[in-house]
């Protein structure tokens, strides 16, 4: 299993700062464009990922309010029938 840290660092596809030949560390604006280009890529993702989880939440809220609803039938149907 990979550490939060890890799986951060994958997913934003940050290069390597421990790289001797690394190009962004003679050229700096590369790692910003690099980084901005990251940045965007991954509040996309994030956008998306979080409407995935609105729709699951209301599909979860919808399950509950229909269950709820049954059961408020089903007394109602018990209240009728004591009643009478």
């Amino acid at each position: 299993m990979t550490s939060l840290t890890e799986y951060i660092k994958k997913d934003l596809g940050l290069p390597s700062l421990a790289s001797e030949n690394d190009e962004s560390k003679s050229n700096p604006s590369s790692l910003c464009s690099m980084c901005s280009y990251s940045f965007i890529r991954n509040v996309a993702h994030v956008m998306v990922t979080n409407a995935t989880a609105i729709e699951e939440l209301l599909a979860c809220l919808t399950r509950a309010i229909e269950g709820l609803t049954k059961h408020v039938q089903e007394q109602d149907v018990e209240i009728v029938r004591l009643i009478s």
